[in-house]
């Protein structure tokens, strides 16, 4: 092994102890990271998807990351490796994607790499520039799309875009081949299964709800604005020839609907690497500003773990690898405890944000109430879940309605649980109803 080699596979392993150390000591847990992590624990628990459990997401980040936890162990370490894995396949991709750009890239994606399905869709972006940058086999680039779209339907269907304009009839039928090959299995497999109407409706006629109830802009709309405008510009007036133009371009839709900061920043970073690059700056220049931004973060981080008494738990699930401000930690276990202590002998209807951190700390199946985010819940699935409630609950149900919470939760359905059961108190952010 020659020199050259030896120093990449340091940096290789360098760049995914960075990941691991930046996932359990940079960012907090935050209601993403529980609900990703949730998906996943469901899956290896053996629970199944769009029966079980609501998700708007397909089936291809779940499996993966099941994966790892039934291989390596039922706990964040494990979520937080494969994210690592991910991540570093991200860093490596990257590398032979935007070669002089690659560390930029991949210092703005740090901020963002926590393990999620939008992360997982960056991988397989950058594999298929990859892919066509080497000219590899058009029914392996089918494959990754279907790959794709199972994992984020729209993201995946835009990037089926750039094949269309390949003016070659035979290469695009080879990649529809691919992609329509896994579509198939997945099929199958979700017909053996009976979860296939679930499917469709969580993660396709949901849809439509979701762009309608959380389609807010924010201002970090501009930057994919921005990114688009400036593409355009390559590909119209400077005659860019480049598919993987294209395929930048496309993934933006990433950050639909709701552009969030999260959102937008992340759908923007694979397009503000492809045009880093086209500039051509300096290596010296690119990898000090590398050295120089994960020296901050070790420093900034570092301080803050003093200043805000950070601490992990030993005897918690979710907190013993993410670290958060002790009071809080404190704070969150003796609501978790309240609930647990006021709730025994009834069916529990938890309608906040924490809901799944609850269950996954208290060691309890998680249901599709667990999850009422508009566009997570199917089309128009207030109705269904108002009409279940409606049906089930009869004198042995309590709700714990978080409504000073700023969430996506549905509010048809907590409206009907306040108008039709009785208030009992309020405890900590929880009004409570029983009936």
């Amino acid at each position: 092994m020659n020199k050259n080699k030896v120093w990449s596979f340091i940096g290789i392993v360098l760049i995914f102890i960075i990941t691991v150390l930046y996932s359990m000591f940079g960012y907090g847990l935050s209601e993403d990271d529980v609900w990703c992590y949730g998906f996943v624990y469901n899956l290896a628990s053996g629970l199944v998807p769009y029966i079980d459990y609501n998700m708007v997401i397909g089936p291809v980040f779940p499996i993966l990351g099941s994966l790892f936890l039934l291989i390596l162990g039922k706990n964040m370490m494990s979520f937080i490796i494969f994210g690592a894995v991910v991540a570093t396949g991200i860093f490596i991709l990257s590398k032979k994607v935007f070669d002089r750009s690659y560390l930029i890239f991949y210092a703005l994606f740090l901020l963002y790499s926590t393990p999620n399905y939008s992360v997982l869709c960056i991988f397989f972006l950058l594999l298929l520039m990859y892919l066509e940058d080497k000219k590899c086999n058009d029914y392996l680039i089918g494959i990754i799309l279907g790959l794709t779209i199972l994992t984020k339907i729209h993201v995946g269907l835009f990037l089926c875009i750039p094949s269309l304009f390949l003016g070659n009839s035979k290469k695009i039928i080879h990649r529809v081949i691919g992609a329509g090959s896994v579509g198939a299995i997945a099929l199958l497999i979700m017909c053996l299964v009976g979860n296939i109407d679930g499917f469709v409706n969580y993660t396709m006629l949901g849809l439509f709800d979701f762009a309608k109830n959380n389609g807010k802009v924010y201002e970090w709309i501009y930057l994919v604005l921005a990114s688009i405008i400036y593409g355009l510009y390559l590909l119209i007036v400077k005659k860019e020839k480049d598919i993987k133009l294209k395929y930048v371009l496309c993934f933006l839709i990433l950050g639909y609907p709701i552009f969030s900061t999260y959102h937008s920043f992340l759908a923007s970073i694979p397009s503000f690497g492809y045009y880093l690059n086209k500039i051509k700056l300096h290596r010296g220049v690119l990898i000090g500003a590398f050295c120089i931004w994960i020296a901050f973060l070790g420093f900034y981080y570092t301080v803050r773990y003093y200043k805000e008494n950070m601490t992990f738990d030993s005897n918690s699930v979710l907190f013993r690898y993410k670290i958060e401000p002790k009071d809080m930690i404190k704070t969150i276990e003796e609501t978790f405890d309240y609930i647990e202590d006021n709730s025994k002998d009834k069916d529990v209807y938890i309608f906040s944000k924490m809901v799944y951190m609850y269950k996954l700390e208290k060691g309890k199946k998680i249901n599709k109430f667990d999850l009422i985010n508009n566009g997570n819940i199917g089309y128009r699935g207030e109705e269904v879940y108002i009409a279940d409630i409606s049906n089930n609950c009869h004198n042995n149900c309590i709700f714990f309605i978080a409504d000073k919470e700023k969430s996506q939760a549905n509010k048809d359905i907590k409206n009907f649980v306040k108008n039709k059961y009785k208030y009992v108190k309020s405890y900590e952010m929880f009004d409570i109803y029983e009936g």
